[in-house]
């Protein structure tokens, strides 16, 4: 005769279904956290890339701006005309102002704070040594320095080595910045593909595990139900054998010592059929269990999950699954994949549900491009794998795992973008 599910038993089976969970969860928690982390250093890298051609601009506006004033000074020491000196005035504000933005930004590199410095330096030595002197002279002293305009291009050239050495260096962090950026997005792809398959196993792993405990137990279940039926039978054998006994009352002082042994196998198996009974009602009462933890699993994880049967309806989805279809309410089930998505995935889809229905193998890690039916216009990326599964009634069906990768291409393009600026 089986044997029963004893108590320790079932403490042992919620044990390993405790442990599947939170290794589950686990996996999970850590796959996000992962991500989270490589899209806040990708937004950093970004950050950092736009910082860098700010920094370049401004330089370059303060060199033009510093020409500018040059130009315009030489113009009017020539001409002896003040209309000459418009842009000298009207360029002086905005340098000063530039060159502030330049020594604030440059701040977190010690040599480019440094080169900033030589540019203002290199500024204030040309107009103290040139600029003040050729404004405030007179006119026959303006004369002379208008002959001798040229005195003043060692002074400006100065200024100019220190925009060029300012934004050579400038173009080495940039191009440093660019590289780093370029390998993050590389590892960010590759860690992002692997922690994908990494869920996917976990996930897998936790069904095997979930689906082998609750055949024991539905096993089990089976076997005390088959012993619950065969002590009624023997119950009603030994009461047909005590009416026997009851209408032989004449052969009562011959058989009254079987007719108190028959009594005691009979107490004996009752107790047996009552203890039966309370075990068979605790392990109807842990197959509920089993179902209600599976339920818990799928309503909570963070990837899609969808079952579908041999005609290729769903049977079966999880809210992360509802949520990328648009559909909500349990208004997926009974659908097929052609209700649900964009032709773009239709086309790659269905052809793998025929695979894995006629073959019985898994196709992982497929990359899906498209909408869906409720929102048409929304473009988004995932990734699917597809494994056979049994259904109740054994029924051949298919099961899919999907994973929104829409993110990670959003920060390839503006990686792209960011690499043609």
């Amino acid at each position: 005769m089986p044997t029963s599910l004893t108590p320790e038993g079932q403490q042992r089976f919620l044990r390993k279904l405790n442990r599947a969970f939170w290794t589950g969860m686990g996996a999970v928690v850590g796959v996000g956290l992962t991500l989270a982390l490589l899209a806040w250093l990708n937004h950093r890298s970004v950050a950092l890339i736009l910082e860098s051609q700010t920094i370049a601009r401004l330089a370059r506006e303060s060199k033009a701006l510093t020409v500018d004033r040059a130009t315009s000074i030489n113009g009017y020491l020539l001409s002896h005309q003040d209309v000459s000196l418009v842009p000298e005035l009207t360029a002086r504000a905005p340098l000063k102002a530039k060159i502030d933005s330049l020594l604030l930004l440059s701040r977190g590199n010690a040599s480019q704070q440094d080169r900033a410095r030589s540019i203002r330096s290199a500024i204030v030595r040309w107009e103290r040594g040139w600029v003040i002197p050729a404004l405030a002279a007179d006119s026959d002293s303006r004369a002379d320095l208008g002959r001798e305009m040229l005195a003043g291009k060692e002074l400006f050239d100065s200024i100019r080595a220190a925009f060029d050495s300012f934004l050579a260096g400038q173009q080495r962090i940039y191009a440093a910045r660019v590289t780093a950026l370029g390998a993050l997005q590389k590892f960010s792809t590759g860690a992002a593909i692997l922690e994908g398959v990494l869920l996917l196993a976990v996930l897998m792993w936790m069904r095997a595990r979930a689906i082998t405990q609750a055949k024991l137990l539905l096993e089990q279940q089976s076997q005390l139900q088959s012993q619950s039926l065969d002590l009624q039978q023997q119950a009603a054998e030994l009461e047909e054998q005590a009416m026997e006994l009851e209408e032989q009352a004449d052969e009562a002082n011959r058989n009254a010592n079987e007719l108190a042994e028959s009594n005691a196998r009979l107490q004996e198996t009752v107790r047996e059929l009552e203890q039966t009974r309370v075990v068979a009602t605790s392990a109807a009462s842990k197959g509920e269990l089993t179902e209600s933890l599976l339920n818990v699993l799928l309503d909570n994880a963070p990837v899609g999950v969808i079952l579908w049967n041999s005609r290729r309806e769903v049977v079966r989805v999880n809210p992360a699954l509802e949520a990328m279809t648009g559909f909500s309410d349990g208004n997926t089930l009974g659908r097929r994949i052609e209700d649900l998505a964009s032709d773009e995935i239709v086309e790659i889809v269905e052809p793998i549900l025929e695979e894995v229905l006629e073959t019985g193998n898994t196709v992982l890690n497929v990359p899906l491009t498209g909408t869906n039916k409720v929102d048409p216009i929304r473009e988004r990326h995932f990734l699917g794998s597809y494994f056979p599964v049994t259904l109740p009634g054994n029924e051949r069906g298919v099961g899919g795992v999907v994973l929104e990768t829409t993110q990670f291409r959003q920060l390839e393009e503006q990686l792209l973008q960011s690499q043609k600026m």
